[in-house]
């Protein structure tokens, strides 16, 4: 058994395995790890001009809506994407104009 831990996209591929023992050797390359990235916020910051400002980080090629709620209660989808390399600069303009404003993720429907 083998646990890897804090695996990043990068170390995702194909990996092989070598077992050996006083009998002999025995290589096998069927394993193949992908690295799930789920859809969160980074470097989430309130720029002085009063607008909203984040990286939308997920696996390359997953569709996201971003949604915006005043009360927790309704949400609405304020804008929606597609990741191309894991990766997604995001702002809202109109954040000031608003005495809360909420922000989630949620994943997109696949095309």
């Amino acid at each position: 058994m083998l646990t890897l831990n804090n695996l990043q996209p990068g170390q995702a591929g194909v990996y092989s395995v070598v077992v050996s023992n006083f009998a002999g050797v025995v290589t096998n390359v069927s394993g193949t790890v992908t690295v799930d990235v789920p859809l969160h916020f980074e470097q989430i910051q309130w720029l002085s001009n009063g607008q909203f400002s984040c990286q939308v980080k997920g696996n390359a090629g997953q569709r996201f809506v971003v949604e915006v709620s005043d009360d927790l209660e309704t949400w609405n989808a304020l804008f929606n994407d597609q990741l191309s390399d894991g990766g997604f600069s995001f702002s809202d303009n109109d954040a000031e104009q608003f005495t809360h404003r909420f922000y989630r993720l949620v994943p997109g429907p696949d095309m």
